[in-house]
């Protein structure tokens, strides 16, 4: 799954994240960042094995279908911090080494007199609410199917065994 912040923000070095969940696919958006952030995983697919009896002068083809679907859309991104948010700050007046912890509510609330707050965070009785936008694109399996085909060796024609042809399915992990 890939993401990307379309409309975020970033205040004086502020970056903050957060994980979201869209149905089974998970992604992650910086709400500073506009590159795209893209994760993986895998999930491995086993059939276990079968007994086929091929008739002898035939052939047996077995064919793996993995069905993949490409989702792609856009997120609003709608977050309220309160002062259980923090984050850590090394102030440049201070020795090197000097940390505090923040809450994000009063980082933006003390700022100074002339700073302007970003137009997509707004304070809001005691928290920080922001509205943003992004969008992502996921690609993912929806089905898993083995099926068996005979033909004649000799004239390589499909070739019916037992009257049908064999198939499996697996289902999708989710």
């Amino acid at each position: 799954m890939t993401t990307q912040v379309t409309s975020g923000f970033n205040s004086e070095g502020v970056s903050l994240s957060a994980p979201i969940s869209l149905s089974s696919a998970n992604g992650e958006f910086n709400f500073s960042q506009a590159e795209a952030n893209t994760k993986t995983s895998q999930v491995p697919y086993n059939l276990d094995s079968q007994k086929i009896e091929v008739p002898a002068r035939t052939e047996a083809k077995v064919k793996v279908l993995l069905e993949r679907v490409k989702d792609t859309g856009k997120v609003e991104l709608n977050a309220a911090f309160d002062n259980n948010s923090s984050f850590t700050l090394q102030y440049p007046n201070k020795p090197a080494g000097y940390l505090t912890t923040v809450g994000v509510v009063d980082y933006f609330a003390n700022a100074s007199s002339n700073y302007v707050l970003d137009g997509r965070l707004k304070l809001d009785q005691g928290k920080l609410n922001f509205n943003g936008s992004g969008e992502y694109s996921a690609e993912y399996s929806t089905g898993f199917s083995v099926g068996l085909e005979f033909f004649d060796l000799d004239t390589g024609a499909p070739k019916s065994v037992d009257g049908a042809k064999k198939s499996y399915s697996v289902p999708v992990k989710k």
